[in-house]
Parts: C-alpha cells; structure tokens; sequence
C-alpha cells in the first residue's frame, strides 16, 4: 500500500487530493456524535487485506465490544474479514495497569506480530488521562511517533476534540493529516460540514464540505467553489422551448441554453404552471430536467400537473422537495466556506 489510502468515497478523496497519506498519522477529530469511528472502520475495510491488515485499538473511551457491535451495522463491515484481514484490539487494561509505556509497548508488539498496513487508535485523546504531566505525554507521544513512522503503515488517532485545542494539543504537530467532523446548529435544522486543516506534502480542497453519515458509511458533498471542470463549458445555438408555443414566438423560438430566466409575478398568476410547462415539454422531446419545489409539496404538484394532462413521475423528470420551514438562516457573517447543499446564504427561515 504505497500513495494513498482511500476511503471508499471518491468525493472525500478527492477533498483530501486523492485520500490520506498511506504512511502518514493522520488524526480524526470531533466531538461526540460526528461519525469519526465510521470513518475510521470505513478506512480499515476499504484498506485491509491478509498480507497488510488493519488493526484496530480502542482505549478506554468506548469498550471495544461497543464498537463492533455498532459497526456491523454498517454495509461494509465483512465478519469474514474479522481475525484474517482485520484485527481489533482493546488497550484498555494495559493502559490502566502498565500506563502509557505499557501501551506503547503493546502497540509495537502488535506492530512487529501483525505487521498492518492500517493503525487505527480510538481513542487517542482519553489517553492524556494517564499522563502524569505534559512532559510525560510528550515522551510518550514521542516514542509512540517513532515506532509507527518506522514502519509502511497508516496511522488514523481518533478523538473527541474540539477545533480549539488544535493549536494546543501537541498531538497535532506531529500529525501528517487533520480531518475534523462537525455537527452545525445552523437556524432549526443541523449540518454535517467536514474540513481538512492540515495534509503534508498534498494539496487538499480547503473549507468545509456537507457530508452525510448512511449505512454505506460516509458521504461527502464538496463545497462546488473548489470544483473546477477542465471541461470547456460548451453552449449550444439553439434555443430551448418553454413548453408554450406562443411564449417562444414571444421570446424568439425559446429560451437560450445555459441562461437563466426568472419568472415573477403574484400568487396565483400562473409561475409553476409556466415552470411545469418548461419540464414537461423538455421530458417529453427526451431531456432530463429537475424541479425544486420549496412551497408546493409533491402531491400538490401532481395534482397541479394532471389538470394539465402532465406527470411528475416521468422517469426522466426528477422531483425534489424541500419546505422552506426546514431551510436554515445563515447570517451575513457566516464563512464562503460555509456554502453548502441544501442551504443558501443570506437567507432567512
């Protein structure tokens, strides 16, 4: 395992400049709830095979029994793979009895006997409890660095950090790789953003990016600011139909492909009827087109569209609902990075 360790979501690799470092620690962070031991088993079943597995230690945050109960939930988690490719390991009583020379210890014996392409520590944050001091912490922080960069293996520490403590904690100056996982109250509803502060040696997209937690694993919505196409943005010459015959006499045969009409008018006037129009005709001559509805529910519109001899359910027309009570408000003074499906800026519930 050379390059890149991938995480089975393209989306995410692409964020991180093509995955982490495959021979790198990298440190996963967030508070409770923000999907870190997902990710981190999403990487070991990706990443695992019988001559290179992925060990998995648990401290003494959450009993390593929890964690495998809670990640066979999930669709990649193979019990075949369990004592072949992928081995876990609780550290728990060595760190209550030995400390943490004990489990540095434990951790290159694992090291030496496994020989793992993938070392996953959660949590790595609750060991500071058994550290007499910083000085002490720091020495084992040390050693522990040295026996995990000596060998071609990738280290994920997973803890319940906050983004404040990343100039503090000292764990961070040696990290390759900094991914943190936040849940956002942003107005009534609540956000998933993930962002990458720090990746040596690799370019990465910067800011946050939406992601969702599923049974698949993680899923990440990159921010669209930092998607460039190195496609050229290539616009035909022929106009578009609006569905209405005589509103295209008015307008020169249709609207222009790739500009935007804005349709205004009071409440009753006819506005989603002349956008059911446009949809309807495009699905009909074999064009795919969406409708996002964030007033009139999909059985509203359904209703709407069979007065007309219309479907919804066309299989090339796709419907998305979203009430405008579920919208957030975002402020003025929110970050560009914070730009984020489905929510828009400066928009208030």
């Amino acid at each position: 395992m050379t390059g890149r360790l991938r995480s089975g979501d393209g989306r995410l690799d692409e964020v991180l400049g093509g995955g982490l470092p495959a021979n790198g620690i990298t440190l996963i962070t967030g508070l409770p709830g923000a999907g870190k031991t997902i990710v981190a088993q999403q990487y070991v079943f990706r990443n695992a095979s019988p001559d290179r597995p992925a060990v998995y230690v648990s401290t003494v945050s959450e009993p390593l029994e929890k964690i495998v109960r809670f990640g066979q939930t999930l669709d990649f988690f193979d019990r075949a793979e369990i004592g072949r490719s992928v081995f876990y390991e609780d550290l728990g009583l060595t760190v209550n009895r030995d400390g943490l020379a004990g489990v540095a210890d434990q951790i290159g014996t694992l090291l030496r006997e496994r020989r793992p392409g993938v070392v996953v520590i959660d949590s790595f944050k609750a060991l500071q409890a058994f550290a007499g001091g910083r000085g002490e912490f720091r020495k084992f922080l040390h050693d522990l660095t040295g026996r995990l960069t000596a060998v071609p293996a990738a280290s994920l520490w997973v803890g319940e950090y906050g983004e404040s403590e990343i100039a503090a904690m000292p764990e961070f100056a040696v990290a390759d790789a900094i991914v943190n996982l936040a849940v956002v109250q942003m107005g009534n509803r609540e956000i998933r953003l993930l962002n990458v502060s720090k990746l040596r040696g690799s370019g990465f997209q910067s800011g946050r990016h939406a992601y969702r937690l599923a049974s698949q694993g993680i899923q990440v919505f990159p921010r669209l600011a930092d998607l460039p196409s190195p496609a050229e943005y290539a616009l035909g010459d022929m106009r578009v139909s609006s569905g209405i015959a005589a509103l295209d006499e008015m307008v020169g045969d249709g609207y222009w492909p790739g500009a935007s009409t804005l349709v205004v008018g009071p409440s009753g006037s006819g506005k989603t009827i002349m956008g059911l129009h446009f949809i309807v005709g495009g699905a009909r001559l074999g064009e795919p087109g969406v409708i996002a509805t964030l007033q009139e529910n999909p059985s509203q519109l359904s209703r709407m569209a069979r007065a007309f001899g219309w479907s919804v359910d066309e299989p090339s027309v796709e419907l998305m609902y979203s009430p405008v009570t579920d919208l957030c408000a975002v402020s003025l003074s929110a970050p560009e990075s914070w730009i984020a499906p489905p929510v828009a800026r400066d928009q208030t519930c």
